[in-house]
């Protein structure tokens, strides 16, 4: 009689199985130990039983744990069931964003709670002189309005425009607080006044970068007086603040963090308060100043892309080709352009320095703290700012830029014909912005917010004194 607890239970098996001894099964036993097929097979079995167990329990925990961080952001809450276009897999088909999501909610920064720790502010602010520029001004504040949370804004019209923007602005007066400055607001208390349109070029040329510098500084005091925000954004209209997506773990990246994708609301908010407020150890490698953050540009040119990539994760509603941020794919790799700079006006020293471009500060490096800024090389940095050329209507529509040789670098026909150049290589994170955007604010207001978006205004929009200006300005420099 069998003895050994497996001798039993092997018999039990082999009198059911009806099997003799001299089966292969039941001889592969030896020194009281069974080493049967059978046996290992019944193992494994228990094995994969208990490894499929673990697995689907853990698909479970991170489904959930998932769902809750997004509500504790404050991402998109819809009832579709639709999904996010992967960040990185930019060759499936676009996502169904082409219906109207009429049960989408987007949950505002603003009255998020859970989003954001104690002390942290809930939108951005920025300061920007427009000139002539209606065609770009309702993705940029579009572009922003999502991935900043930009709810405040100080914008200057130079008075040499020949356009007003007025009308895109009211488009937004209920999603942006926007404050319109003159230049008796920057030049106040100063013994400067407006450049007159008969002024040669490059005099012309050189008070408007000052002025620019003087409005910068002085709006970034304007935002820490009034303790509306921290992140401030002295930035230009053809140029885009972006995070850079982690892919690989190159050297000297942090390859353990991964950043927010541009098509939740607030991405780029949310990585500076988590860089800057909530996980500053973590992050002590980087060159970031206390109340500065440099961030390389990239220089993108108008190489082209098929009607297809262009299209891609947008809506039938809009037409790729007619935005800054979905039309140009390719950038130069070879060449950074010199440094933004983020402003975090809540540790900022804005006290007690000189207005102007005095000390080495200017458009890029406005105050004097930001001096200490280094340069970032492109795979050292998680932000980027991309500088759009656009077409050559666009580019050149300005007063100040489409004429003669003052104008350095890429205001003149050869440096923009440089720049258009530029191909190194081709990027579609930013892309996933427009659809973020779409979903968040409905496609019915989308459409109403972004009319008219890349289109040059036609000469009716120009006022009689618009029109004499431009007239002025251009038989003042020919």
């Amino acid at each position: 009689m069998a003895s050994h607890p497996l001798e039993r239970r092997l018999a039990a098996v082999e009198a059911k199985l009806d099997i003799g001894n001299h089966h292969p099964l039941a001889m592969q036993m030896y020194n009281g130990k069974i080493h049967r097929p059978f046996y290992r097979r019944r193992a494994s079995k228990r094995c994969s039983l208990l490894l499929i167990s673990v697995g689907a329990l853990a698909l479970m925990l991170n489904f959930w744990g998932q769902l809750f961080s997004s509500k504790r952001r404050g991402l998109i809450v819809a009832d579709d069931g639709m999904q996010p276009p992967n960040l990185l897999q930019f060759t499936k088909s676009p996502p169904e964003y082409n219906k109207v999501h009429r049960n989408t909610t987007f949950v505002d920064a603003e009255s998020t709670t859970a989003a954001y720790s104690d002390g942290e502010k809930r939108s951005s602010g920025a300061c920007l002189i427009t000139m002539d520029d209606n065609h770009w001004i309702p993705e940029w504040l579009a572009y922003h309005y999502h991935t900043m949370n930009l709810r405040y804004l100080v914008i200057v019209v130079d008075p040499l425009s020949v356009t007003s923007p007025s009308r895109i602005l009211q488009r937004w007066e209920n999603h942006i607080n926007i404050e319109q400055w003159t230049d008796v607001d920057i030049f106040r208390g100063m013994n400067q006044t407006t450049t007159d349109p008969g002024t040669p070029g490059s005099a012309r040329y050189d008070h408007h970068k000052e002025r620019q510098l003087i409005f910068y500084q002085k709006c970034l005091q304007n935002f820490q007086k009034r303790g509306l925000v921290d992140w401030v954004l002295p930035t230009d209209i053809d140029e885009y603040i972006g995070l850079v997506p982690r892919t690989s773990k190159a050297a000297g990246r942090n390859a353990n963090y991964l950043v927010p994708s541009l098509y939740e609301p607030g991405s780029i908010l949310t990585f500076l308060n988590d860089v800057h407020k909530t996980n500053k150890a973590k992050y002590a490698r980087l060159p970031y100043h206390p109340g500065c953050v440099p961030v390389p540009r990239r220089q993108y040119g108008t190489v082209k892309s098929t009607r297809q990539q262009v299209q891609q994760f947008i809506p039938e509603l809009f037409k790729g080709e007619n935005f800054l941020t979905l039309r140009w794919r390719h950038w130069n790799n070879k060449k950074s352009m010199t440094i933004k700079v983020l402003v975090d006006v809540s540790r900022a020293n804005l006290h007690n320095f000189q207005y102007g471009s005095g000390h080495g500060l200017s458009v890029h490096n406005p105050l004097p703290e930001c001096l200490d800024a280094q340069e970032m090389p492109f795979d050292m940095s998680d932000l980027v700012v991309s500088h759009y050329l656009g077409t050559p209507d666009q580019f050149f529509f300005r007063t100040d830029s489409r004429r003669g040789s003052y104008a350095s670098g890429m205001k003149n026909q050869d440096g923009y014909d440089n720049a258009a150049k530029s191909d190194g290589r081709e990027d579609d994170s930013h892309r996933l912005w427009f659809p973020g955007f779409c979903k968040s604010v409905g496609l019915t207001e989308a459409k109403r917010l972004l009319l008219d978006a890349g289109q040059i205004s036609p000469a009716s929009l120009m006022t009689a004194e618009g029109q004499a200006i431009a007239s002025k300005a251009w038989n003042a420099d020919f």
